[in-house]
């Protein structure tokens, strides 16, 4: 890896280790995905087994229920997990799943689980639509993701922070000190 993409590394793994963590939630957010669903069930089986809570699902399809199976075959009771079967972005995510989170935790206590290199959109993202909600993160690494593909990953995602920012969409990036233009190649 050059030396700017490890200063860009460094800001990146720097940026998602700031986000706030909330591990006493009343509620587990999972956000769907169309892959590594095993990657999924695991960290939030785990993140269910340290402190045993309520678990909302949100994906696309059969997403949702497919994960559910995962996490259920990792002894998690299928009575703690409710899904969300439309999402089919991250403000949807949100935005379709309000009424479920607001049944699980009637204390606005949640912890977000999600892909590292996504964690900051997703944060934001959650302040946008969760206003009155105390918020952590829980980002994990994908196995099959190496550094590199982190960092490619990770500056698609400053692109969509921009692209999302200015639709309003999320909160300003400012909120967490995110500055995109690190992750601009200027050679």
């Amino acid at each position: 890896m050059e030396q700017h993409s490890k200063v860009q590394h460094a800001h990146a793994t720097d940026i998602i280790e700031t986000l706030p963590v909330n591990e006493h939630s009343d509620v587990i957010f999972v956000l769907g995905s169309a892959h590594s669903h095993d990657d999924i069930a695991r960290v939030t089986a785990e993140r269910f087994k340290t402190f045993e809570r309520a678990i909302v699902i949100s994906g696309y399809s059969d997403e949702s229920s497919n994960i559910k199976s995962l996490i259920v075959a990792l002894g998690v009771p299928s009575s703690r997990i409710e899904c969300e079967h439309k999402a089919s972005n991250t403000l949807e995510n949100f935005l379709y799943s309000k009424a479920l989170l607001d049944m699980a935790s009637p204390r606005r206590s949640i912890e977000i689980v999600c892909k590292d290199y996504s964690a900051p959109r997703v944060y934001l993202t959650a302040l946008k639509t969760l206003k009155e909600w105390k918020i952590g993160i829980h980002p994990y690494r994908l196995n099959a993701v190496t550094p590199t593909i982190f960092l490619q990953k990770f500056m698609a995602e400053t692109h969509k922070i921009g692209k999302y920012a200015s639709k309003g969409h999320i909160t300003s990036p400012d909120a967490i000190g995110f500055n995109p233009d690190i992750f601009i190649d200027r050679a």
